[in-house]
């Protein structure tokens, strides 16, 4: 097992990454877990982490440097994927509080922040009505590469989210660097 998360929705399952597969445990039954997909990613997943404003929704991170986001009900093709890192993806985050943004660590000395509004829990929408009488326009959905942090000189294993401030992060490298950012 590479990588687990607690589901946040569902204090008996956890989600676990084993190889390139996604898992999923019920912790009421003395059972091997469920296999929701095999192939999540191709070589190893490294990260997973629950959508903690949306049930039934996890993202998987791994060596190919994509992240994927998952329906893990119906695991057959991911709702999501995106692609922006040169190398593996050691760590991958949802923000706790605004799901449309992810976050993620690569060996690529990167830190990338993402936009996944589209299967977010609040997509964006647009205005009902403008100032002058109009009919709403469409709006765009972010998903894909916001903002690339390259302030680490070595691969960045770890990132996290801060519980104070939800549009403050901080990613940690192998050579020991901290560094702490703001979402613009």
């Amino acid at each position: 097992i590479t990588a687990a998360c607690w589901d946040p929705h569902s204090a008996d399952r956890l989600l676990s990454c084993s190889g390139g597969g996604l898992h999923s445990w019920d912790l009421r039954a003395a059972e091997a877990p469920t296999v929701l997909t095999a192939s999540a990613h191709a070589g190893v997943a490294h990260a997973v982490d629950c959508n903690p404003n949306k049930a039934h929704q996890a993202l998987t991170a791994g060596a190919d440097g994509l992240i994927k986001c998952w329906d893990v009900r119906k695991p057959a093709e991911p709702l999501l994927t995106l692609q922006g890192h040169s190398h593996w993806i050691w760590g991958a985050r949802y923000n706790p509080d605004h799901d449309q943004l992810l976050v993620s660590a690569s060996s690529d000395h990167t830190v990338r922040l993402w936009g996944a509004s589209s299967i977010s829990s609040e997509p964006l929408a647009p205005n009902d009505e403008d100032s002058e009488g109009s009919q709403p326009e469409e709006v765009e959905q972010n998903d894909g590469e916001l903002e690339c942090f390259g302030c680490h000189a070595d691969s960045v294993y770890s990132v996290a989210w801060s519980a104070a401030d939800a549009f403050v992060l901080a990613s940690v490298s192998h050579d020991g660097q901290l560094a702490v950012n703001h979402v613009c």
